[in-house]
Parts: structure tokens; C-alpha cells; sequence
């Protein structure tokens, strides 16, 4: 999100100011932005690490809480447009109230080409919103196809052994086919 919504803003600057626009970045007091890209980009390489994580740990078989139907892509687009605009607008409206360059209240936000950043903010969202998308198919893939599912699936399929032995049938008393009592005591004694 924090790389999303720079690249709303820059976006925003880079559109309305073409090639002036690093002048006017740095004119109107957004010179601290230069040392918060690299900030944005280690929070991508975190993100991006977590998930690798996240994936690795499902593929050995650790639980993972998943919805039984994928959330709605619209909705989802919509939640990170409204919040990639969101912060758009706190991001202006503190630029506007720190430094005197900066236009303050609406104009700060809206004026200048401002209201370029609403179809960035939708653009990015909806990219966002995809990454999100495939992020959790292949949360959903990995859970279906790693290595411990395939070890179930053949226990499963194993053949069924009863914990105990099973006896010979034709001992069984019930079977017929042996007398089910010892023999008489005085043949018992003969045969020694």
C-alpha cells in the first residue's frame, strides 16, 4: 500500500508537470519524498518475503485460514481505490499545512491537476486488487498441490489393515469347521 499510494502521488505530479516536475516536487515541499522511496520499495521486498513465506510454510502443510469463496473483485478494487485516494488527500492536506509552498485545504488536494490522482487512484487499486487476487490463488494452490497433500491423499488410498491380527477363520469356533471345546480328559491322557 505505501508503494501504491507514491506512485499515486508521483503519478499525479509526473502527469500535470511533465518534464517540470521534479522542479515543482521540489518547490512545493515534497523534497522529503526522495528519502521515503526507498522506504516504499523495502516495504514491497517485505511484503513480497512474507508471502514467499506464507506460501512455502502452506506448501509443507501448515494450516491457513481460507475463505470458502474468494472475496468479491469488485469490492475489493473499490476498498483499495478508496484507500489509495484516502491517502492521497491526508498526504496533501499535511503537504499543505507543513510548508508554506504548498497550496493548503482543497487547493492542495484538488488544485494544480490534482484531480489527475483519481483515475491513478482507481488504475492502482485495481492493480493492486489483481495482485491481492492472485496472491490468494496461489495461497489456495499451494494448500491443494503441496507435498503433504499428496502424502494424505495416498494414506487415503492405501489399503486398510485392522490393527490386529486376524485369526484363521477355520479356528474360529463359530466357523463349524473346529470343534470349539478341548478334547474329552480321558483321551487327553491316553495320547501321553
Amino acid at each position: 500500500m505505501p508503494a501504491c499510494a507514491l506512485a499515486v502521488h508521483q503519478a499525479r505530479y509526473y502527469l500535470a508537470f511533465g518534464g517540470h516536475a521534479p522542479s515543482r516536487l521540489a518547490h512545493d515541499g515534497h523534497a522529503y519524498l526522495a528519502s521515503v522511496q526507498p522506504l516504499a520499495l523495502m516495504a514491497v521486498a517485505l511484503a513480497g518475503g512474507a508471502f514467499a513465506g506464507s506460501v512455502a510454510r502452506v506448501w509443507r502443510g501448515a494450516a491457513f485460514e481460507m475463505q470458502s469463496r474468494p472475496r468479491g473483485g469488485l469490492r475489493v478494487w473499490a476498498v483499495c481505490s478508496l484507500m489509495l485516494l484516502a491517502l492521497y488527500c491526508a498526504q496533501e492536506l499535511c503537504e499543505g499545512a507543513l510548508f508554506a509552498a504548498h497550496p493548503a485545504g482543497i487547493a492542495g488536494v484538488l488544485g494544480h491537476g490534482g484531480w489527475i490522482a483519481i483515475p491513478f487512484a482507481i488504475a492502482i487499486g485495481g492493480g493492486l486488487a489483481a495482485v491481492l487476487r492472485v496472491s490468494e490463488a496461489v495461497l489456495r494452490l499451494a494448500a491443494a498441490r503441496g507435498p503433504h497433500r499428496r502424502r494424505s491423499v495416498a494414506r487415503a488410498q492405501a489399503p486398510r489393515r485392522s490393527a490386529a491380527p486376524r485369526l484363521d477363520w477355520r479356528l474360529e469356533p463359530s466357523s463349524g469347521v473346529s470343534a470349539g471345546r478341548s478334547p474329552p480328559g480321558g483321551l487327553a491322557l491316553s495320547a501321553q
